[in-house]
C-alpha cells in the first residue's frame, strides 16, 4: 500500500505488452471509513490486484481510513477536499495525469462528480458507476442537497459506459425514479464473503449472553437510523417475551440511540436489549447468535443477511426494497415479513425460534456472493471496453 497526492508522486504503470497500452483501474470514494459500500469497493480493489490488475483507491479525504482493510499492492490518492462535491477540480488533474484505462465510481455523490470530471478532463476511460441503494427513497429522506440526487442523475448517468446496481430492486427504482432504460442498467451484487470471514467468526465474544445457550439471543446489526427501523423490532420483541424468553442485542451506533434508550424503557425491555454499539469483529457474534433479525424499511442489497447465511444463521428480515427478497429468494433461504409490522415480526421470530427451517443450505446460497465471483464480473465489464 503506498499514499500519493496527484503531482507530487506517480507510481510506475504497468503495460499490457499484448495490446501496448497501459492499463490503470481508479476506484473513487468519498472516503475510507468504515461503510458497507466502502467496504464493498476494498474487496473489488483487492480482487483486482490479485488478478494482475494495477489499482489505485482514489478518495476524497482520507479522514477515517482504516489502513489495515487494504491491500499492499493498491495505492491510495488522497484528494484533500472537504466533502465530495469539492474534489472535483483536483479529480480532473488526477485523471490528466494519471490517465486510468477506467474508473469505477461508488455512491451516488461520486458518481455526479465521477462523471463531471471525466467530461471536464477531456480524457477517456471506460467510466462505470454503482448504485448501491434505491436512489428515489435515498434521496427523499435525506437534506435538500441529496433530494437535488435524482434531477443530476436524470442527465449525468447516461454518460456513463457502465450502470450498475446492486440488485434489481435498486436497478428498478433507478430506472423509474431518472427515466433510464432499464436495459441500460446491469445487476451485479455485492462481493460480501470474504475467506477471513470465518476466521474472524471463530474469534471468541466477551458477552455473557452468547456464552449461554439459554435464552436464546437474538441479533440485529446496523447502523441506529430511521431506515434501520429498530422500534418496530423492540415492539415485536416485547410480543414475542409475552411468550418465550429471548435476549436481543444490537451491533450499530447512531442517532436514534436515545430514542430506542427510550422505547426500552417504555415497554420494559431493559434486562432483555443491549444496544452494543460498534463491533470490530461482528461475525464473531453470528456465529454464536440464534437469529438475526433485519427489520429494515429500505435496503440497497443487505450485506448483513449474505453474512448470517455464510455462517448458517437462520435469517428473519422484512420483505423490504430492494435487497433481502433476492437474497432470500422469496423467503426460500429465511423468513420475511412485511415492513413496519410488529405482529408478523413477532410471530416469525417466535417460528424460528421454536420450529426451525429445516434442508436449507444456507452457506450455499452464501457462496453466490464471493468477493472472488462478484469482482470477476466486474472485470469482465471493465475490460470490456479494451477489448471491444
Amino acid at each position: 500500500m503506498s499514499f500519493y497526492e496527484p503531482s507530487t508522486f506517480i507510481p510506475s504503470m504497468r503495460v499490457d505488452s499484448a495490446k501496448g497500452i497501459c492499463s490503470l483501474i481508479a476506484i473513487f470514494l468519498p472516503s475510507l471509513r468504515r461503510g458497507g459500500a466502502e467496504r464493498i469497493q476494498l474487496y473489488l480493489a483487492r480482487r483486482f490486484a490479485e488478478k494482475g490488475e494495477e489499482v489505485e483507491l482514489v478518495v476524497a479525504n482520507l479522514d477515517g481510513a482504516k489502513y489495515q482493510s487494504i491491500p499492499n499492492d493498491v495505492a491510495i490518492v488522497d484528494l484533500k477536499a472537504k466533502r465530495v462535491s469539492s474534489s472535483l477540480p483536483a479529480l480532473v488533474r488526477y485523471l490528466r495525469e494519471r490517465k486510468p484505462s477506467s474508473v469505477l465510481s461508488a455512491l451516488d455523490h461520486c458518481n455526479l462528480v465521477a462523471l463531471c470530471a471525466v467530461k471536464l478532463a477531456r480524457v477517456r476511460p471506460r467510466l462505470l458507476i454503482s448504485v448501491h441503494s434505491p436512489i428515489s427513497k435515498s434521496s427523499r429522506d435525506s437534506g435538500l442537497r441529496d433530494r437535488a440526487i435524482p434531477h443530476f442523475a436524470r442527465i449525468l448517468y447516461r454518460w456513463a459506459d457502465e450502470i450498475i446496481a446492486v440488485s434489481s430492486g435498486v436497478a428498478d427504482d433507478l430506472s423509474k425514479t431518472i427515466s433510464l432504460p432499464r436495459d441500460r442498467i446491469r445487476v451485479i451484487h455485492n462481493p460480501v464473503v470474504v475467506p477471513e470471514l470465518f476466521e474472524l467468526a471463530k474469534e471468541p465474544v466477551d458477552h455473557l449472553w452468547l456464552q449461554q445457550s439459554k435464552p436464546p439471543t437474538i441479533l440485529a446489526v446496523g447502523r441506529l437510523e430511521p431506515s434501520k427501523d429498530y422500534p418496530t423490532l423492540l415492539r415485536a420483541l416485547a410480543r414475542v417475551l409475552g411468550e418465550l424468553s429471548v435476549q436481543l442485542i444490537v451491533l450499530g451506533e447512531g442517532g436514534e440511540r436515545s430514542k430506542l434508550e427510550g422505547l426500552i424503557q417504555e415497554l420494559s425491555l431493559k434486562e432483555h436489549v443491549d444496544l452494543y454499539g460498534f463491533a470490530e469483529n461482528p461475525f464473531a457474534f453470528m456465529s454464536k447468535a440464534r437469529l438475526l433479525v433485519l427489520p429494515s424499511t429500505f435496503e440497497g442489497f443487505g450485506n448483513v443477511i449474505v453474512e448470517a447465511l455464510a455462517l448458517n444463521l437462520p435469517v428473519v428480515s422484512t420483505n423490504c426494497p430492494t435487497g433481502p427478497a433476492e437474497i432470500l429468494e422469496q423467503g426460500r433461504f429465511g423468513r420475511l415479513v412485511p415492513v413496519g409490522d410488529e405482529s408478523a415480526l413477532a410471530d416469525a421470530i417466535l417460528n424460528e425460534l421454536s420450529s426451525p427451517v429445516e434442508g436449507v443450505n444456507r452457506r450455499d446460497r452464501a457462496m453466490d456472493f464471493t468477493y472472488e465471483r462478484i469482482a470477476d464480473q466486474y472485470l469482465d465489464l471493465i475490460t470490456k471496453g479494451a477489448t471491444a
